[in-house]
């Protein structure tokens, strides 16, 4: 399949698998023998006749800008789906447990198995995730640690608010036991799925707006003593050194791919406002919160860095 084609996958027989989560429906299709999950556009919360179908074209680059940058990621593709009469704008991700072939575990079912964790599975503390990644046992934790930090990173690019235990995690093959990490997978709440064609032109137009969309919002699902914290504000925080070493080697690797991912998105099937949107948005938090993370790790120490970390959260938790 070509990734600078929009399919009808309409016509397409079904697969047998069925899929949970809350964010819009989802079938099996099959495609050449390969099982496919087609996504369609949630509902938006407070008006069930509007959809996200953002979060189509949201899914469809955020996967493939993780595959640009060499982070294994599910593919997906971009289409239609038609049904009753009715067309609708959906992204096909290739089911990668393979029709049975591996079992998927996401992350809060391994942060469970850790008795002394200070939350449960779905909890985000920062620091729980981060010793469940240390004491799990499936996989080599160096490993998993770099894989989880370099994530982050790519995240923090595509602004990504919903990197929650739920949507990342592992495969069991079933054949041989044998466990690996997940190719990454649901990245529909990037590049701000929720932002109409007025909001996107305010964004555009006005710093002040695209300020607040920088440094301000999205946050992450993350948290210091249940204050989520922002990509600008923990990524350079210097808490933990694993982190500083993914923000200096991903930069090195978005500088190196920026041409390339700019040029995927020119291609892409979608429609040139949409383009113009994401292509602005990366460049602008590339600099905002990729390369301004990079200055401030290669000038302050470390420990400094932590100090006013700490100084600045006490200072949230007064207001």
């Amino acid at each position: 399949m070509d990734f600078t084609k929009a399919y009808d996958f309409s016509g397409f027989g079904m697969g047998r698998s069925v899929y949970a989560g809350a964010n819009g429906k989802k079938i099996s299709i099959i495609i050449d023998g390969i099982e496919f999950m087609l996504k369609f556009p949630a509902p938006a919360r407070h008006n069930e006749n509007l959809h996200y179908a953002n979060s189509i074209a949201s899914e469809f680059i955020g996967s493939n800008i993780f595959r640009i940058l060499g982070i294994n990621a599910q593919e997906a593709y971009i289409g239609t789906y038609a049904k009753n009469g009715k067309e609708y704008s959906v992204v096909a991700c290739r089911d990668f447990t393979e029709q049975g072939k591996y079992t998927f575990y996401d992350f809060a079912s391994l942060k469970n198995t850790i008795i002394e964790s200070s939350s449960n599975g779905y909890g985000t503390e920062l620091i729980s995730v981060i010793e469940a990644i240390q004491e799990q046992i499936y996989i080599d934790p160096d490993e998993l640690s770099r894989f989880f930090w370099d994530m982050i990173v790519v995240d923090a690019l595509i602004a990504n608010f919903d990197r929650h235990n739920g949507n990342w995690g592992f495969l069991s093959d079933n054949a041989t036991g044998k466990w690996s990490i997940a190719p990454v997978f649901d990245c529909g709440s990037s590049l701000y799925p929720q932002a109409d064609e007025n909001v996107r032109r305010k964004i555009m137009s006005d710093r002040n707006e695209l300020e607040v969309r920088l440094y301000n919002r999205p946050l992450s699902v993350f948290r210091i003593n249940n204050e989520k914290l922002g990509y600008t504000t923990f990524l350079p925080a210097g808490l933990y050194e694993e982190c500083d070493i993914a923000v200096i080697r991903m930069s090195a690797i978005i500088d190196e791919k920026l041409d390339e991912i700019i040029d995927f998105i020119n291609h892409a099937p979608i429609i040139k406002e949409d383009k113009d949107f994401y292509i602005f948005m990366l460049k602008a938090r590339k600099e905002a919160v990729i390369d301004n993370s990079v200055k401030t790790i290669e000038t302050i120490s470390r420990e400094k860095r932590r100090q006013e970390f700490s100084k600045r959260l006490r200072l949230i938790n007064k207001l």
